[in-house]
Protein backbone atom coordinates (compact mmCIF):
# COMPACT_ATOMS: atom_id res chain seq x y z
CA UNK A 1 0.00 0.00 0.00
CA UNK A 2 3.11 2.37 -0.32
CA UNK A 3 1.95 5.57 -1.49
CA UNK A 4 5.26 7.72 -2.71
CA UNK A 5 4.17 10.80 -1.57
CA UNK A 6 6.62 13.51 -1.16
CA UNK A 7 8.23 15.80 1.25
CA UNK A 8 9.92 18.51 0.07
CA UNK A 9 13.07 20.40 1.88
CA UNK A 10 14.70 20.56 5.60
CA UNK A 11 12.67 18.80 8.61
CA UNK A 12 13.97 19.86 12.19
CA UNK A 13 13.41 16.90 14.64
CA UNK A 14 13.18 15.98 18.21
CA UNK A 15 14.30 12.29 18.48
CA UNK A 16 15.03 10.15 21.70
CA UNK A 17 18.57 9.09 21.90
CA UNK A 18 18.93 6.29 19.91
CA UNK A 19 20.80 3.67 22.54
CA UNK A 20 17.81 4.46 24.99
CA UNK A 21 14.79 2.05 25.05
CA UNK A 22 12.81 4.99 24.63
CA UNK A 23 14.30 4.84 20.59
CA UNK A 24 14.10 0.55 20.65
CA UNK A 25 10.73 0.43 21.78
CA UNK A 26 9.25 2.82 19.08
CA UNK A 27 11.36 2.19 16.18
CA UNK A 28 10.07 -1.78 16.80
CA UNK A 29 6.69 -0.41 16.96
CA UNK A 30 7.02 1.84 13.81
CA UNK A 31 8.50 -0.94 11.92
CA UNK A 32 6.00 -2.96 12.50
CA UNK A 33 3.34 -1.39 11.52
CA UNK A 34 4.82 -0.71 8.36
CA UNK A 35 5.30 -4.01 7.64
CA UNK A 36 1.56 -4.83 8.45
CA UNK A 37 0.33 -2.48 5.85
CA UNK A 38 3.99 -1.95 3.71
CA UNK A 39 4.31 1.18 4.26
CA UNK A 40 7.46 3.18 4.67
CA UNK A 41 9.32 3.17 8.14
CA UNK A 42 11.40 5.59 9.73
CA UNK A 43 12.65 6.81 12.89
CA UNK A 44 11.02 7.46 15.99
CA UNK A 45 10.78 11.74 16.08
CA UNK A 46 8.19 14.19 16.63
CA UNK A 47 8.57 17.11 13.78
CA UNK A 48 9.73 20.51 15.72
CA UNK A 49 9.34 22.75 11.96
CA UNK A 50 8.88 21.48 9.02
CA UNK A 51 8.99 22.73 5.13
CA UNK A 52 12.15 25.25 5.73
CA UNK A 53 13.59 25.65 2.50
CA UNK A 54 17.31 27.03 1.83
CA UNK A 55 20.67 25.34 1.48
CA UNK A 56 21.81 22.84 3.87
CA UNK A 57 24.76 24.90 5.54
CA UNK A 58 22.22 27.50 6.74
CA UNK A 59 19.73 25.59 7.91
CA UNK A 60 21.95 23.67 10.04
CA UNK A 61 23.66 26.90 11.46
CA UNK A 62 20.41 28.46 12.08
CA UNK A 63 19.61 25.18 13.94
CA UNK A 64 22.89 25.09 15.17
CA UNK A 65 21.80 28.69 16.84
CA UNK A 66 18.46 27.78 18.03
CA UNK A 67 19.59 24.96 19.85
CA UNK A 68 21.36 26.89 22.08
CA UNK A 69 18.39 28.61 22.94
CA UNK A 70 16.43 25.77 24.02
CA UNK A 71 16.81 22.90 27.29
CA UNK A 72 16.68 20.02 27.28
CA UNK A 73 13.13 18.56 28.05
CA UNK A 74 10.85 15.35 28.60
CA UNK A 75 9.12 14.70 25.37
CA UNK A 76 5.35 12.82 26.83
CA UNK A 77 3.10 10.58 24.40
CA UNK A 78 -0.48 11.07 25.12
CA UNK A 79 -3.51 9.82 22.79
CA UNK A 80 -3.44 8.18 19.96
CA UNK A 81 -5.18 10.09 16.85
CA UNK A 82 -5.49 9.75 13.13
CA UNK A 83 -5.60 12.03 10.61
CA UNK A 84 -6.35 12.09 6.48
CA UNK A 85 -3.30 13.38 5.91
CA UNK A 86 -0.17 10.88 4.68
CA UNK A 87 2.03 11.53 6.84
CA UNK A 88 -0.47 11.60 9.66
CA UNK A 89 -2.30 9.09 9.37
CA UNK A 90 -1.40 7.36 12.96
CA UNK A 91 -0.30 9.02 15.49
CA UNK A 92 0.45 9.45 19.01
CA UNK A 93 -0.24 13.06 20.32
CA UNK A 94 2.87 14.82 22.34
CA UNK A 95 2.53 16.88 24.78
CA UNK A 96 2.27 20.06 24.27
CA UNK A 97 4.39 22.82 27.20
CA UNK A 98 7.66 22.25 25.84
CA UNK A 99 7.58 21.33 22.87
CA UNK A 100 5.00 24.27 21.81
CA UNK A 101 7.83 26.67 22.77
CA UNK A 102 10.82 24.86 21.34
CA UNK A 103 8.50 25.02 17.68
CA UNK A 104 7.88 28.75 18.13
CA UNK A 105 11.40 29.16 18.69
CA UNK A 106 12.28 27.14 15.62
CA UNK A 107 9.50 29.31 13.13
CA UNK A 108 10.58 32.26 14.28
CA UNK A 109 14.26 31.59 13.65
CA UNK A 110 13.69 30.70 10.29
CA UNK A 111 10.66 33.10 9.62
CA UNK A 112 8.18 31.02 9.22
CA UNK A 113 4.30 30.48 10.52
CA UNK A 114 2.90 27.70 10.23
CA UNK A 115 0.16 25.50 12.18
CA UNK A 116 1.78 23.05 14.24
CA UNK A 117 0.74 20.05 16.44
CA UNK A 118 3.10 18.16 18.41
CA UNK A 119 2.73 14.35 17.73
CA UNK A 120 4.93 11.31 16.73
CA UNK A 121 3.83 9.48 13.32
CA UNK A 122 3.60 6.08 14.12
CA UNK A 123 2.18 5.17 10.21
CA UNK A 124 2.49 6.55 7.26
CA UNK A 125 -0.44 5.63 4.36
CA UNK A 126 -3.51 6.11 3.46
CA UNK A 127 -5.56 3.91 5.88
CA UNK A 128 -9.44 2.85 5.76
CA UNK A 129 -11.64 3.00 9.12
CA UNK A 130 -11.19 0.02 10.06
CA UNK A 131 -7.25 -0.18 9.42
CA UNK A 132 -6.94 2.95 11.82
CA UNK A 133 -9.34 1.10 14.30
CA UNK A 134 -6.94 -2.30 13.84
CA UNK A 135 -4.09 0.21 14.18
CA UNK A 136 -5.48 1.56 17.31
CA UNK A 137 -6.12 -1.84 19.10
CA UNK A 138 -2.64 -3.02 18.34
CA UNK A 139 -1.00 0.47 19.82
CA UNK A 140 -3.57 0.13 22.54
CA UNK A 141 -2.44 -3.17 24.01
CA UNK A 142 1.49 -1.45 24.36
CA UNK A 143 1.99 1.14 26.96
CA UNK A 144 3.21 4.26 24.62
CA UNK A 145 4.23 5.64 27.46
CA UNK A 146 6.91 3.48 27.43
CA UNK A 147 8.01 5.93 24.17
CA UNK A 148 8.33 8.79 26.47
CA UNK A 149 11.89 10.19 26.03
CA UNK A 150 14.14 12.80 27.01
CA UNK A 151 14.80 15.75 24.13
CA UNK A 152 18.44 16.64 24.16
CA UNK A 153 19.30 18.12 20.38
CA UNK A 154 17.18 18.71 17.70
CA UNK A 155 18.44 16.85 14.28
CA UNK A 156 18.59 18.17 10.78
CA UNK A 157 17.30 15.58 7.96
CA UNK A 158 16.75 16.48 4.43
CA UNK A 159 13.16 15.59 3.82
CA UNK A 160 13.33 15.75 -0.09
CA UNK A 161 11.50 13.46 -1.94
CA UNK A 162 9.99 10.23 -0.86
CA UNK A 163 11.27 8.69 2.83
CA UNK A 164 13.63 6.51 1.86
CA UNK A 165 15.45 9.24 0.41
CA UNK A 166 15.47 11.65 3.48
CA UNK A 167 18.86 11.21 4.94
CA UNK A 168 20.03 12.89 8.30
CA UNK A 169 22.38 16.14 8.06
CA UNK A 170 23.26 16.82 11.89
CA UNK A 171 22.32 16.06 15.27
CA UNK A 172 22.66 19.85 17.42
CA UNK A 173 22.94 19.24 21.17
CA UNK A 174 21.17 22.06 23.79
Amino acid sequence: MTTHTKSTGFSLWLMPPEDSQSYRFLDSLIKDLASVYQTYSFEPHITLLGGIEGNADEVVAKTQELAGNISSFQAILEELGSQDNYFRAFFANAERNYVIQANIAAQNMFGLSQKYMPHLSLAYGHFSKEQISWLDSRVAAVDIHRGNFEVESIHVYQTQGIVSEWKRLAELPF
